[in-house]
């Protein structure tokens, strides 16, 4: 009776060990700056939130995708980048890389690395906050 009343509290203990053991991290657990990109680097396949200025847009020759650069080189910078598949569901704002140009924003999901630097590919203007 002792080892079934054992092994039956192992199983429980397991059992709530796998419950909690793959939780993902909550979306605010970290929050970086989009002005140093070797940092958000160190983050790939993370989700996170990127703090920053867009300073510099661009609709790609055919506008298959538009790019939210944080910085001036966007070869050195840290980038939120859009689908053309995604644009119907920014049609309340408009063209992102009009309405995102010059604010400040907070930029949410997973960090990609593209041609060496880091990336946020947005699905949804929900990813994306305006901080005044």
């Amino acid at each position: 009776a002792v080892k079934k009343n054992v092994a039956r509290f192992v199983l429980i203990l397991l059992f709530l060990f796998s419950l909690f053991a793959g939780a993902p991290r909550s979306a605010s657990a970290v929050e970086l700056r989009a002005d140093d990109p070797k940092a958000l680097s160190d983050y790939e396949g993370e989700f996170v939130s990127v703090v920053g200025r867009i300073v510099k847009t661009l609709k790609a020759p055919g506008g298959k995708v538009r790019f939210l650069n944080f910085g001036a080189n966007y070869r050195h910078s840290f980038s939120v980048v859009i689908f053309t598949g995604d644009m119907k569901k920014f049609a309340d704002i408009g063209e992102p890389t009009e309405y995102y140009l010059k604010k400040n924003v907070k930029v949410s999901g997973i960090i990609k690395i593209y041609r060496g630097r880091p990336e946020i590919i947005v699905k949804s203007p929900a990813q994306l906050t305006i901080i005044e």
